[in-house]
């Protein structure tokens, strides 16, 4: 029999509906922090799908977002990691559940901190559900769950970029 041991995640990809909604908001200059917690061993950096361990490309969960981040900023125009204005973010939750023989979800709460010049300006939680087929199946399911984690990442900073309070928070 042969098991799985580690299954990569799918590589993130600018979601740009959400690029060019950032575009068109007339946005200032944002610098990205490392989302936390960078610890490998943290819980929300550790993802098991039927006894698989989901792995992502860069290290960990949490580096994933911020590149994911950096990278919808950089297709905007809107990065620059000298800006004063800063985001900050911590992963809270990060899952993705493939348990279910039909539908399964992924789960992402992302805490957010903007700040301009070191004073807060937003400080606000997003959380993000996402669902996806699955299947009896456990490659298959497995399968299906590598491919939804850049999916549930999209949706969760689609939520954030289409929040007017984070849009006030990064406007000049």
């Amino acid at each position: 029999m042969c098991r799985l041991r580690h299954a990569p995640c799918a590589p993130y990809t600018p979601d740009y509906d959400s690029v060019d909604r950032l575009k068109a908001a007339s946005l200032a200059p944002v610098a990205v922090n490392p989302v936390q917690p960078n610890n490998p061993e943290a819980k929300v950096n550790k993802i098991t799908l039927r006894g698989a361990r989901l792995g992502a490309a860069n290290g960990t969960f949490a580096r994933y977002v911020e590149e994911a981040l950096i990278r919808d900023l950089k297709e905007a125009g809107l990065y620059s990691a000298e800006a004063p204005t800063r985001i900050s973010a911590t992963l809270l939750v990060n899952d993705v559940d493939v348990t279910g023989f039909v539908t399964c979800d992924g789960t992402l709460d992302l805490e957010v901190v903007v700040t301009r010049a070191d004073k807060p300006r937003l400080r606000k939680t997003y959380k993000m559900v996402t669902h996806f087929d699955s299947n009896f199946m456990g490659m298959i399911a497995l399968q299906h769950g590598m491919a939804a984690y850049p999916q549930l990442v999209h949706a969760a900073l689609k939520q954030i970029y289409v929040d007017p309070e984070f849009i006030n928070a990064i406007r000049n």
